[in-house]
């Protein structure tokens, strides 16, 4: 069956368990991590046997080369998003920053999406204060930016975001997305 454009470009998933609580203290976020930290700062562990590899990457992440007009420049700080291992590396580390801090918000997370280094975020409260809400969010984005070497830079709106190319929306108990 062929969908028309309409249905292409336009589309609604529920977000509530149940529509009638809270209707107004749902919140939507977006953030690109706007710093992306050096490998050096990427926690492993020595029982993973993967020595080569991270010695690999080291090497590539190191020596990042590119050239501008006539001229050659290494990048001496940051993941430069052009090279090949770029988006691995992206999700490498954002997965591993996730598992850190997660689990323990994942009452407030409906929805928590990343596209390697954007991540789109719908946040629900747990309680009926307004103020323990404030300061549950205000928490929760401490927390994400108190691991070294990443920053994440929140957009924070209560009726729709830009993620990507896609505009979503919060649509009564429904999240719309439109390109």
């Amino acid at each position: 069956m062929e969908e028309s454009a309409s249905t292409m470009v336009s589309a609604a998933w529920r977000i509530r368990a149940d529509p009638g609580s809270n209707p107004g203290l749902t919140l939507l976020a977006f953030t690109p991590s706007s710093s992306m930290p050096s490998y050096r700062i990427l926690h492993h562990t020595d029982h993973y046997d993967a020595k080569t590899l991270i010695g690999a990457l080291e090497i590539v992440m190191r020596n990042n080369i590119i050239k501008f007009g006539d001229v050659y420049v290494k990048q001496i700080s940051g993941t430069a998003m052009g090279v090949p291992p770029a988006p691995s590396w992206a999700n490498l580390y954002e997965a591993l920053h996730e598992r850190e801090f997660l689990p323990a918000w994942q009452p407030h997370l409906p929805l928590y999406k990343r596209h390697l280094d954007d991540i789109i975020i719908l946040w629900n409260p747990t309680s009926d204060d307004e103020s323990i809400n404030v300061a549950e969010w205000t928490a929760f984005k401490d927390e994400v930016n108190s691991i070294d070497g990443l920053t994440w830079e929140f957009t924070e709106l209560d009726e729709s975001v830009d993620f990507m190319d896609i505009t979503v929306s919060i649509a009564g108990d429904r999240l719309r997305t439109t390109l």
